[in-house]
């Protein structure tokens, strides 16, 4: 097992690492500009960000269950405009062994160690079924737009 399989025996540490790459500015492709566990009526997200483009990304992460993490990305379209599964390099073969399913459904797909995050197959770009849920999740980021981090639920907002 390699040094960060050892770092996420919690999916909280994989979660944690990724909001960290974020607000370093260390994925490129996204605004230093976060949001933790957004919950809305269906599920929560682990990690709302904002990209260079101006689209809400949801990110969730499992250390091993990437069937799961997709299921829960996939409903993540309800109100994002891209949405991935993260999991650690160590556990990501089963994952990457399964691109065509990934494609069926428009997520995308990013594998992340200690130091960075890789983009190996991106989002499809969706548009929100619920318009008032993407306008509540982009509030919520604009709220935060110093780049910290922090928990908010879609009922916050109302």
């Amino acid at each position: 097992m390699g040094r960060a399989a050892l770092r996420y025996v919690q999916e909280v540490a994989l979660v944690d690492q990724l909001a960290t790459l974020v607000s370093e500015g260390a994925i490129e492709w996204l605004r230093q500009i976060q949001v933790r566990e957004f919950d809305y009526s269906s599920g929560r997200t682990d990690l709302l960000a904002l990209s260079v483009t101006d689209h809400v990304v949801a990110f969730e992460a499992k250390l091993t269950n990437w069937q799961k993490a997709m299921e829960q990305a996939w409903r993540n379209t309800s109100f994002a405009n891209e949405v991935y599964v993260v999991l650690p390099r160590d556990f990501s073969r089963p994952a990457l062994q399964h691109h065509p399913a990934f494609e069926d459904v428009g997520v995308g797909l990013c594998v992340m160690d200690e130091y960075a995050v890789e983009l190996v197959w991106n989002s499809r770009d969706h548009k929100p079924v619920i318009p008032w849920l993407h306008q509540k999740a982009r509030a919520s980021l604009r709220e935060n737009g110093g780049g910290l981090t922090r928990d908010v639920s879609a009922t916050d907002l109302c």
